[in-house]
Formats: C-alpha cells, structure tokens, sequence
C-alpha cells in the first residue's frame, strides 16, 4: 500500500516504483500491477470515468483545473489519469499502460494482467468498498497489486465503517491530535 494524493500532487509513479526497488532488494514478490485510487469522495474529490475531480468554491470541477494543479513542486496539466501517470512516469509509461475501470471491474483487470495501471473510478464510499473487496477477491494474499490510493479507501480496506467526522475549520494537525489554530 503507497498512499496517494487525493489532489494528484506528489510522487504518483515513483512512490510505487521505489517500493517495487525496495522489495527486489530483498528478494520478495514484486506486485506487476499498480491500482490507482486518488479518489477521496468525502473530501470532495471523485473519478469519473478516468478524470479527477475536486471540489472547489464553484462545485466539482476539473483537478487539473483547480489550485492543486499549480504547485511549484508537483504541479500537472491533465486531469485524465491514464495521461497523468504517462507525463509523471518521464516516458517509462504511456496513457496505454493505464487501464480505467469501474469498481467492478478492477478483479477482472488485476486477474487478467489487463494493464501495469489500473486506475478506478470512484464516486462514492460504496464505490471505495466495492473496490475493497475486489482486491481482496483478486490478489488475497497482496501479491500481484500495489495500491495507490488516498487514505480514502482505508476504511474499506480495513472494513470499518467510514466516519462522517473531518477536521474543523479552524484547526491545524498536530502529534496526537488537533489543536485550534494559533
């Protein structure tokens, strides 16, 4: 499990490639495939049918349209995540290499090998749970996929149920907890 941006900023493919490196070094299995889930739909960002979007002061809109695609350090200009991961990976992918799938459809992508990328779409925490339970029915013992996803899916993942409490405004993290901004 890597855990993804759900603004699409950060190390999209050389997270998940340093961890393959980390587990040739010591001998274990090497997932071949990697399941993309950027969604977060309770934090207002979705993926529909392979765009990503984000919620912004105007409503859904566009990720690579939004204040999120502007930064000095992983900034990006497409939305589409098959074109994401190809601009991201410096030419070692193409938008071929990506397959989108619906949340039912990623057991059959992951057991069919259909591609090195497998990104989902997701609208919802039922689509995160479906999702879930189809990489559980696909690679039980988590050695064929490497996740990427936003802490999102760590519900589903977990099998807990999904909490409707965020963050106050106002608030700023801190070791153990929240605290009220200074």
């Amino acid at each position: 499990m890597s855990r993804s941006d759900s603004t699409l900023r950060g190390h999209v493919v050389a997270e998940p490639e340093a961890i393959r490196s980390a587990l040739r070094d010591i001998d274990a299995p090497v997932p071949a495939t990697t399941v993309f889930i950027p969604a977060f739909p309770r934090a207002g960002r979705i993926t529909r049918n392979g765009m990503h979007l984000v919620e912004g002061v105007d409503g859904l809109g566009l990720a690579h349209e939004s204040q999120y695609a502007g930064d000095a350090t992983f900034g990006y200009t497409t939305s589409f995540l098959p074109a994401l991961v190809a601009e991201r990976s410096g030419g070692d992918l193409t938008s071929d290499d990506v397959a989108v799938v619906a949340p039912d459809g990623v057991a059959s992508a992951v057991r069919e090998g259909r591609a090195a990328w497998v990104a989902c779409d997701v609208e919802d925490d039922a689509d995160l749970g479906t999702i879930a339970g189809a990489l559980l029915e696909a690679d039980p013992c988590a050695e064929q996929v490497l996740v990427h996803a936003s802490p999102g899916i760590l519900p589903a993942l977990l099998n807990l149920p999904v909490s409707s409490e965020l963050p106050q405004l106002g608030t700023a993290p801190e070791a153990g907890g929240l605290r009220p901004e200074a």
